[in-house]
């Protein structure tokens, strides 16, 4: 289950140009981790096997800035956007929770930190521009 909510203004600045500004919150709860429960002996790899419980007891935490200016034209346009992010879960893995177990299975909060995609800082920027003859420039 995943709650958002998203607040964000813009305006009109001269020479056709738009500044916005959206705020985000995202709060995942009852994702996936794999808990280590015990080990028995695996006659296939001939030793001990994890076993583990795959469980939704864990949450996501993701919020950010998002901060662009844009330029409509004819002739030229351009948009540069930034984003200042942070994510973070409890989960090892939260595509493939069974590959590593939590550090400690009986106290998950000590798993809590930056999830593997966490980009601070983010910024892109693009451009498009008509020359002679029609030719479009991007």
């Amino acid at each position: 289950m995943v709650q958002q909510f998203n607040l964000g203004i813009q305006q009109q600045l001269p020479k056709g140009m738009v500044l916005r500004a959206d705020g985000v919150h995202n709060l995942g709860t009852h994702f996936i981790i794999g808990r280590t429960v015990g080990e028995v002996f695996n006659p296939v790899v001939g030793g001990p096997d994890r076993v583990v419980n795959l469980e939704s007891s864990v949450r996501t935490h993701y919020d950010a800035l998002l901060v662009s200016v844009e330029r409509r034209g004819a002739q030229f346009g351009f948009r540069s956007s930034y984003a200042l992010a942070k994510a973070s879960n409890y989960a090892n893995d939260d595509q493939i929770p069974f590959l590593n177990g939590p550090l400690d299975p009986a106290d998950l909060r000590r798993e809590f930190g930056p999830t593997p995609n966490d980009q601070r800082h983010r910024f892109v920027a693009s451009g498009q521009a008509r020359v002679a003859g029609g030719v479009a420039i991007a």
